[in-house]
């Protein structure tokens, strides 16, 4: 938290440890989370090469044969980063419901539908930034943060950096 930088080297030796093959593990999806952060990095620092280098391994990711047919958490994520899936079928996918309203009241009550309505909204806001809406950007990690803590996702901890702290 307040080093960017650093975080953004850390997520890129991540990535790239992923794709050499010296880590073995990851997210459920395929170490599709290491490559969320170092975009979300790439987007916030302006740095385009890494920026690119995030998009080509979550694109990597996404053309990976899946062996099951259900599609695990973040996978849709990487979809809407890509174009290929709206924000509310991701809504609806991680938290049940196309409406942000009703999504925010099942996170109350439910930890899993937390978690994912917090990534969804991150990321969505990340995708507002990258494409020059910082208002846009603002009101959605906004909407993050204001969820109750999801526990274990990076995501709310970095939400509340740009939220309390920018």
């Amino acid at each position: 938290m307040g080093e960017k930088h650093k975080a953004s080297i850390e997520w890129r030796g991540a990535v790239s440890g992923v794709l050499g093959e010296s880590i073995h593990y990851g997210d459920a999806a395929g170490g599709v989370t290491q490559g969320l952060l170092l975009w979300y990095s790439a987007v916030t620092l302006r740095d385009y090469n890494n920026r690119d280098y995030a998009l080509k391994y979550i694109r990597n990711l996404r053309d990976k044969k899946i062996s099951s047919t259900v599609i695990l958490w973040p996978r849709p994520i990487i979809m809407m980063i890509l174009g290929e899936q709206p924000f509310e079928e991701v809504l609806k996918t991680g938290s049940g419901s196309l409406l942000l309203a009703e999504c925010i009241e099942n996170a109350e009550v439910d930890l899993l539908k937390r978690r994912r309505l917090c990534q969804t909204l991150f990321y969505s806001a990340c995708m507002d930034r990258n494409n020059g809406d910082e208002t846009a950007c603002m009101e959605k990690m906004w909407a993050c943060f204001r969820l109750e803590n999801p526990i274990l996702e990076l995501e709310w901890y970095l939400a509340r950096v740009e939220c309390v702290i920018e």
